[in-house]
């Protein structure tokens, strides 16, 4: 993941950037128009996404090709602008947030074949587990000792499934089904709508779990939008610290 996450890999994919992936997303943005609310979080993410090429060419400073694709990405900025302007700064804010999930977690693992199919073989090699603890010879051991089990391996079942489907229906699956070269399937998940009904299923979970445990909840999960403050180090409180321990001491 940290391989995957510095400035010389993201340079790098970017020179690699598939023009059928900015393509698809352009194409893709315009069929999804009607049938998303205009504004929402969700309309103004998947844009953040399709945006997002320019936000990463910026950090890392690499030039900018001007093309047919281009073209079509200034068109997005420019329906945005001329909306709301407003909506243009959200969509920064996004891409900032999304820029976080590239450079200080898995995002670009999780979010690519091999890691679709890790997240896929996690659950199978659970249910493997269960099965074979399940049919083989339990002599010998206690009925507590049994139970246990059935209920670890159940609990992995159930972690290693919603980890699964949360990383499915995530907005980033979005940008890699836009990318895939397998036009099957990325007609059987966006142009059928599949993918659409399971993202708002695991949003639909992800806001009843918050609401049941008192946490803030959107419609579409967790906001992307800046929190209005910017964490980061004290010297002096670290150092004021340090001394108040040898004080205690």
């Amino acid at each position: 993941a940290l391989c995957r996450a510095n400035f010389s890999s993201i340079q790098a994919a970017l020179k690699k950037l598939p023009r059928t992936q900015l393509r698809g997303y352009q194409g893709y943005l315009r069929e999804e128009d009607g049938h998303i609310d205009t504004g929402s979080e969700e309309f103004l993410l998947q844009r953040a996404h399709s945006l997002f090429h320019i936000c990463e060419r910026g950090i890392v400073d690499s030039v900018i090709d001007v093309d047919k694709t281009e073209t079509e990405s200034k068109k997005v900025i420019h329906r945005l602008q001329k909306s709301k302007p407003e909506w243009m700064w959200r969509v920064m804010e996004m891409e900032l947030s999304l820029m976080y999930d590239t450079l200080y977690t898995k995002a670009r693992v999780i979010h690519s074949m091999f890691g679709y199919l890790v997240q896929t073989a996690s659950p199978l090699a659970v249910v493997a587990s269960f099965l074979l603890f399940h049919f083989s010879g339990k002599r010998g051991h206690s009925r507590v000792d049994i139970t246990i089990t059935y209920t670890l391996l159940a609990g992995a079942l159930l972690i290693e499934t919603a980890s699964t489907l949360n990383a499915v229906g995530s907005s980033w699956a979005l940008s890699y089904l836009c990318k895939i070269e397998w036009s099957w399937l990325r007609h059987a998940a966006l142009c059928a709508r599949r993918w659409h009904r399971l993202r708002r299923a695991v949003v639909t979970v992800r806001q009843f779990i918050k609401t049941m445990t008192g946490g803030s909840s959107s419609l579409y999960g967790r906001s992307r939008r800046s929190s209005g403050n910017i964490g980061q180090y004290n010297l002096l409180y670290v150092r004021s610290s340090l001394e108040m321990d040898k004080t205690d001491r």
